[in-house]
C-alpha cells in the first residue's frame, strides 16, 4: 500500500527533476552562447569594417522581422498544440511548414518591393534575397525545435542553439581570414543552418515526426492562435527596424556600423535582465492571486534588486566603452564609443522596467502595457527624423541621435510602468532603498573618473567594482532577500523554458 501511494509522489518527482535536467542545459546553452556570439561579432566588425558591418547589421534586422510573419507566432504556439495532441504532432509540424512555405515567398516579395521603393542598392537586395535563404533555412530547424519542446525535449533546442553559434563562429571566421565578404558570410550562416537543420532532424527521430502532412484546419488553428504572440513580438521589434531605417537613409554607412557594434554589446548588458523577469513572472502571477501583500513585497524586492545589479553593469558602459569597442578594433569603431555610453541610461532603466512589466502583466494590466510598448515605436518614428541629422551635423555621429531616441523611449516605459504599479509598491523604503545605490553608483563613478589616468582600466574596473559594493554594505543597501533572489534565477528560468 505504501508503495502505491508514494507512486505519483515519486512520479512527479522524476517528473521535476527531468525538467529542470533539460532546461538547466538550455540556460547554460543560453549563456554559452554569448561569448561566441561576442567573438564572432568582434572578428566581424575587424575584418569588414564599418560600412559592411552596418550593411550586415540593416539586412538582418529587417529579415529577422520578417520572419516574425512567416513564423506568426509559432514558437508559442507549435509546441502547446504538440504537448497536448502528441499523437498529430507530424500532422501539426506540417501544417506548420506549409504555412511557412507559403509565407516565404510572399513575404520576401513585400520586404524586397519595399527596400527597391526605399531606394537600397541592388548588392543590398542581393544580399537580402541571400538572407532570407539562410533564415528559411533556420526557420525549418526551428520548427523541428519547436516541435521537439512540446515533447518535453529542450535538451535537442539547447543543443542546437550551441552548435548553430559554434558552427557560425567556425565556418564564418575562416571564410572571412581568407578574404570573404558579406556574400559568403551570408553563405556561411546558410550553410551552417543547414548543418543545424539536418542534426535536429536526426535528433526528433523517434518521435513520431517522420512523415509530415498538412490538416487545414490546423494551419487555422495556428493562424488564429498565434496573432497574439505575433503582435507582441512585433511591438519589440518594430522599434529597432524604424531606427534602422531612418539611420540607413540619414547617415553615412560607417554610422551604421558603428551603432551596430554598440547595439551588439548592449544586448550582451541586457542579457540578465531577461533572466531576472523568467524568475519573477511566475511568481508574481501567483501571489498577485492569492497574497496581495507577498506580490507588494516581492515587486519591491525585485526592482530593488535588478537596479543593484545594472548600476555597475550601466557604470561600466560608460566608464569602460573604450575596453568595449576595442574588441571590433578602436580606430575602425572607436566612435562607437560615444554610443555606448549614451546607452549606458538605457542599460540602466532597461533593468527597472523589465521587472515593472513582468509584475504589471502579473496584475492582468497586458493590454495597457501593450500599449506602451507600442508608443515606444512612435518616439522612433517621430524623434529618429530630428536627433538623427541634428547629432550627424555637430558630432558627425548620427547613431547618437538614435541612442537618444531609444533612452527618451525607455524613460517612458519606466515612468509608465510606475504610475501602472499597485498602490504600495513605491513606499519610502523601496525608495531609500534605490536611493541608496543611487550613493553607491556615484561612489562608483567617482573611483572611475580618480583612477581613468593612474591605472589600466582592466586594473580600474573590478576596483570601482568593489568601491560600489563596499559602499552599498557600508550604508545598509545589501538585503538578504536579494540575493535570495540571484540564487532562484536558475530555478526560475528553468521552470520556464521546461
Amino acid at each position: 500500500m505504501a508503495s502505491t501511494d508514494t507512486a505519483p509522489a515519486q512520479q512527479k518527482q522524476g517528473l521535476s527533476t527531468l525538467v529542470l535536467r533539460n532546461a538547466l542545459v538550455l540556460v547554460i546553452a543560453q549563456v554559452a552562447v554569448i561569448p561566441l556570439a561576442l567573438v564572432m561579432n568582434a572578428v566581424m566588425g575587424r575584418y569588414l569594417g564599418p560600412a559592411n558591418f552596418g550593411a550586415f547589421y540593416l539586412v538582418s534586422t529587417y529579415v529577422g522581422t520578417a520572419f516574425l510573419l512567416i513564423e506568426w507566432g509559432q514558437a508559442g504556439t507549435l509546441p502547446a498544440m504538440i504537448a497536448q495532441q502528441r499523437e498529430r504532432a507530424a500532422v501539426i509540424l506540417g501544417s506548420a511548414l506549409a504555412f511557412r512555405a507559403i509565407a516565404v515567398p510572399v513575404v520576401f516579395v513585400l520586404v524586397g518591393g519595399g527596400c527597391w521603393l526605399l531606394g537600397y542598392t541592388e548588392n543590398f537586395e542581393l544580399l537580402l534575397a541571400m538572407f532570407f535563404v539562410a533564415m528559411a533555412i533556420a526557420s525549418v530547424a526551428l520548427a523541428y525545435q519547436d516541435a521537439s519542446r512540446g515533447f518535453e525535449r529542450t535538451d535537442i533546442v539547447a543543443y542546437a542553439t550551441i552548435g548553430t553559434q559554434l558552427l557560425m563562429v567556425l565556418l564564418i571566421i575562416p571564410t572571412l581570414m581568407i578574404g570573404g565578404q558579406l556574400p559568403a558570410v551570408v553563405m556561411a550562416t546558410a550553410f551552417a543552418n543547414l548543418i543545424v537543420l539536418l542534426l535536429v532532424w536526426r535528433g526528433v527521430q523517434g518521435m513520431g515526426l517522420n512523415r509530415l502532412s498538412v490538416d487545414r484546419s490546423v494551419v487555422k488553428k495556428l493562424i488564429v492562435d498565434g496573432v497574439p504572440f505575433f503582435f507582441f513580438a512585433l511591438t519589440l521589434r518594430l522599434q529597432p527596424n524604424i531606427d534602422a531605417l531612418y539611420l540607413s537613409k540619414l547617415a553615412p554607412e560607417e554610422v551604421i556600423g558603428w551603432y551596430a557594434a554598440a547595439e551588439k554589446l548592449k544586448g550582451v548588458l541586457v542579457f540578465p535582465a531577461s533572466a531576472l523577469v523568467a524568475a519573477l513572472y511566475p511568481t508574481m502571477c501567483r501571489l498577485f492571486v492569492s497574497d496581495s501583500e507577498g506580490y507588494r513585497r516581492t515587486a519591491q524586492t525585485a526592482v530593488e534588486t535588478s537596479a543593484l545589479a545594472v548600476v555597475p553593469l550601466a557604470m561600466g558602459a560608460y566608464l569602460y566603452a573604450d575596453l568595449g569597442i576595442e574588441i571590433y578594433s578602436k580606430e575602425a569603431f572607436g566612435p562607437a564609443a560615444d554610443n555606448l555610453r549614451m546607452l549606458a541610461p538605457f542599460i540602466f532603466m532597461v533593468y527597472i522596467s523589465m521587472p515593472l512589466g513582468a509584475c504589471i502583466l502579473a496584475a492582468g494590466r497586458s493590454r495597457i502595457w501593450t500599449v506602451v510598448q507600442a508608443l515606444c515605436i512612435v518616439v522612433s518614428v517621430v524623434v529618429d527624423p530630428l536627433l538623427i541629422p541634428w547629432f550627424q551635423e555637430r558630432t558627425g555621429n548620427g547613431g547618437l541621435g538614435v541612442c537618444a531616441a531609444v533612452v527618451i523611449a525607455e524613460l517612458m516605459m519606466v515612468v509608465a510602468g510606475v504610475v501602472l504599479m499597485p498602490k504600495g509598491v513605491f513606499d519610502r523604503q523601496l525608495l531609500l532603498g534605490l536611493a541608496r545605490l543611487g550613493v553607491a553608483g556615484g561612489a562608483m563613478f567617482g573611483a572611475g573618473h580618480l583612477l581613468a589616468n593612474v591605472v589600466s582600466p582592466f586594473i580600474a574596473a573590478p576596483i570601482t567594482v568593489l568601491a560600489y559594493l563596499g559602499t552599498l554594505r557600508a550604508i545598509g543597501g545589501l538585503k538578504r532577500e536579494q540575493l535570495q533572489l540571484f540564487k532562484d534565477i536558475v530555478a526560475r528560468k528553468a521552470n520556464r523554458g521546461g
